[in-house]
C-alpha cells in the first residue's frame, strides 16, 4: 500500500485551507482508493473524522518523524505556506518539516503554492537552500515561480493552479439543507460578501458603506459568508452593524460547514464581493460574477488569472469606486458568467497535473 503526508495551514477552521486538503485527498483517492494518507493538522481528530484519512499533531515532533519514516512520498501544500509579512514562523516551521524529510530521504514536492511576499533575509536566505533539493515544485500563479527563481530556486518550477479547481461540488440537496437550515430563502437576488481582518480595519467602514449604496440601487440581498471561523464572523458581524441597509436584508451564514459545502454554497448567490483569497476562487468554480478586493499580492494574481482586476485594495477602498465595479458587473453579469466558464475550465485542467506529478513521484518511490 501506497503511504503519503501531507501538510499545509489544516485543521484551524480555515475554509480555503480545508478546501485545498479535500481537494488533495479527492484527487488522490482517484488514483488510488486505498492510498494511505496521513495529514498534518492542528486538529488531528476534527481531520481524520471529517475527511477518512489518519492525521496527527502537526506540533508534536516525535509523531512527524515516525510518519516521514514510513510514507512514500510528503506533499507540502497548497496554499501560501511562503511568507513572512505576519510572522517568520510559517516559513521556519515548513522549510524545517522539508530539511527533516530529505534527512530521512523521502520525496518531497512543493504543491501549488502561492509564495511570497518575502521580506526578510533570513527567509530569503534559507528558502533556495530547502527547495533546490526538492523532488518537485509546482505553484499556483506565475509570480510565485519568478519569485522563487528571483530567490535563486534552480529546480524547475511548474505553474499550474490551485488544488480546489478540482474539488466535487455537493448535491443540489445538499445546499439546499443547509439553505433551510439556516433561514436563508429569499425571493430576492444575492449579493455575497466574504471579509477578513485586515491591519486596522478601516476597510469595513468603507465596505459598509458601499454596500448599503449598492443595496438602494439594486434592492438585493446582502448574504456575508465567512470562511475562516470565528474571525470572519465577527469581521462580518461588524460591516452589518456599520451598515444603514434594514435587518431583513442583510444575513450571515452562522454555521461552520465542511468546505466542500461551503464551495457549493457559492452557487447560490448571484454575484460575489470578495477579500479572501479563495471566496473569489470559489465564486469562479460556480461560475458566480465576481469583484475582489485586494489585501494581498495574491489575490491580484488569481484576478489576473481569470482575467480581472481588483476594485480596490484594502488600505485605500473608496465607496464610490467599489459601488461602480459592482454595478457594471452586474449589468455584465451573463458576459462574466461564460468567461469565467472558460478559464475555470483552463485552471481545472491545470490543478490536474499537480496530482499527476505527484503520482508519478509516489509510483516511482513505491516502485
Amino acid at each position: 500500500m501506497k503511504k503519503i503526508a501531507l501538510v499545509g495551514y489544516y485543521g484551524f477552521d480555515n475554509a480555503g485551507d480545508e478546501a485545498i486538503l479535500a481537494a488533495i485527498i479527492a484527487s488522490l483517492k482517484e488514483y488510488e482508493a486505498n492510498l494511505e494518507i496521513t495529514v498534518l493538522s492542528a486538529n488531528p481528530d476534527k481531520t481524520a473524522k471529517e475527511y477518512g484519512v489518519k492525521a496527527i499533531n502537526r506540533f508534536q515532533l516525535n509523531a512527524v518523524i515516525e510518519t516521514l519514516r514510513d510514507v512514500d512520498l510528503f506533499l507540502v501544500g497548497g496554499g501560501s505556506l511562503l511568507q513572512d509579512v505576519t510572522s517568520q514562523k510559517s516559513i521556519l516551521y515548513y522549510l524545517g518539516l522539508i530539511y527533516l524529510a530529505q534527512r530521512i530521504a523521502v520525496p518531497v514536492i512543493f504543491y501549488a503554492q502561492g509564495v511570497g511576499p518575502i521580506i526578510r533575509r533570513l527567509s530569503r536566505f534559507l528558502i533556495p537552500r530547502v527547495l533546490n533539493n526538492l523532488n518537485a515544485i509546482t505553484v499556483r500563479d506565475q509570480q510565485s515561480k519568478e519569485l522563487l527563481l528571483g530567490l535563486g530556486v534552480k529546480e524547475e518550477v511548474r505553474v499550474t493552479a490551485d488544488p480546489v479547481f478540482t474539488l466535487p461540488l455537493p448535491s443540489d440537496n445538499e445546499i439546499k439543507r443547509i439553505i433551510d437550515n439556516e433561514n436563508l430563502e429569499s425571493n430576492k437576488e444575492v449579493i455575497g460578501v466574504s471579509v477578513r481582518h485586515w491591519q486596522d480595519n478601516h476597510y469595513l467602514a468603507t465596505l459598509a458603506t458601499a454596500l448599503d449604496q449598492i443595496n438602494e440601487e439594486l434592492g438585493m440581498q446582502i448574504l456575508f459568508l465567512p470562511l475562516h471561523h470565528p474571525e470572519d464572523l465577527a469581521a462580518s458581524q461588524k460591516v452589518m452593524a456599520q451598515m444603514e441597509t434594514a435587518k431583513a436584508d442583510k444575513q450571515v451564514l452562522a454555521g461552520n460547514y465542511h468546505p466542500q459545502q461551503i464551495v457549493g454554497l457559492f452557487k447560490e448567490v448571484d454575484l460575489l464581493i470578495g477579500v479572501r483569497l479563495h471566496s473569489l476562487i470559489f465564486a469562479a468554480i460556480n461560475h458566480t460574477p465576481l469583484v475582489g478586493i485586494s489585501y494581498d499580492p495574491k489575490v491580484d494574481s488569481f484576478l489576473a488569472r481569470l482575467g480581472l482586476k481588483a476594485a480596490g485594495k484594502t488600505d485605500d477602498l473608496d465607496a464610490s469606486s467599489l459601488h461602480k465595479r459592482v454595478l457594471k458587473a452586474w449589468k455584465k453579469r451573463e458576459q462574466l458568467e461564460q468567461h469565467l466558464k472558460v478559464r475555470v475550465d483552463e485552471l481545472e485542467q491545470l490543478a490536474k497535473e499537480n496530482t499527476e506529478i505527484a503520482w508519478r513521484l509516489l509510483t516511482n518511490r513505491s516502485d
